[in-house]
């Protein structure tokens, strides 16, 4: 514990530039179509990418993904999302960087140029960001995406935060003691916080004035097509998925689903997004609290 709190937020002498921690996992041991166009599309811009995947993945799973081998990294798989980001920055990867995105393997995309995202934000007085945010149970970045720039990465919150991540092995408890927990302690540590679209704007725009401003949505898996016509670069893989639903589920209900799937298959192929690869099959699976 005591190494890990000496190399996660330090900086050193180096070039900087962005760095990208992907978490990934993956049942098969090769990285898919998806995954490759998702790495791919981080890296264009300049970006150094390190995965770390909790797959068994083959010898050559850098190569796939155009990465160098120590670029990608392999961990037993424990702790989710946020064990496999500590352990990547335990290594260093990030030291000398000066924007961190921490990401993972749940995004389809990009559908538009991430260039254009970080332009966008760019100006904005932050020092760490989102994508989305969630508001049940209470406001938080939601964690599939985010951004940390240079003075959040040197603040001693930052570090402290990642030295105390656990191997932990609900997910819903690395929800609760993780991901709702992040934005509120940088916060009140004085970093500040910011997110590309905001929970009632994205109401507002699905609504209008009838939004309501209910708080349990789910923006990424209950409105992806509008998240997407927002600006939003990605869908999520869980909203393609699709609701849970059981075997003796009626069929209107497997046509409803089936209708579903097809118009979000359609909207990513406008968008320039191959479907006909996609590791994403129409598995009976729903929203969990683990699921942004």
């Amino acid at each position: 514990m005591t190494e890990r709190r000496q190399v996660v937020g330090r900086r050193a002498n180096g070039s900087g530039g962005r760095v990208v921690i992907i978490a990934h996992h993956a049942e098969g041991p090769s990285p898919s179509p998806r995954f490759a166009r998702f790495v791919a599309g981080l890296a264009s811009n300049g970006a150094t990418v390190h995965v770390v995947s909790t797959s068994p993945l083959r010898n050559d799973a850098a190569e796939r993904l155009g990465l160098p081998r120590d670029q990608v990294i392999t961990r037993p798989n424990v702790g989710f999302d946020f064990a496999s980001w500590r352990d990547a920055l335990a290594r260093g990867v990030a030291h000398d960087a000066d924007e961190l995105v921490l990401t993972n393997s749940s995004l389809i995309g990009p559908v538009r140029p991430l260039a254009e995202i970080f332009a966008e934000i760019e100006q904005r007085p932050c020092d760490f960001w989102g994508l989305t945010e969630g508001r049940s149970p209470r406001p938080h970045l939601q964690s599939y995406f985010l951004v940390f720039r240079r003075r959040a990465l040197e603040h001693p919150a930052f570090a402290a935060f990642f030295a105390g991540v656990r191997d932990l092995t609900d997910k819903a408890e690395v929800v609760r003691e993780y991901e709702l927990t992040l934005t509120e302690r940088l916060s009140a540590a004085g970093l500040r916080s910011d997110v590309l679209l905001r929970y009632h704007d994205v109401l507002r725009y699905v609504w209008g004035p009838l939004a309501g401003f209910r708080n349990g949505a789910n923006l990424t898996y209950h409105f992806p097509l509008a998240l997407i016509d927002l600006g939003f670069p990605f869908m999520k893989v869980e909203a393609l998925r699709g609701v849970r639903w059981s075997a003796r589920a009626g069929l209107v209900r497997r046509v409803a689903e089936a209708a579903r799937r097809r118009i979000y298959l359609d909207a990513l192929a406008r968008r320039g997004v191959p479907v006909d690869d996609l590791d994403v099959p129409p598995e009976p699976r729903g929203p969990t609290l683990g699921s942004e």
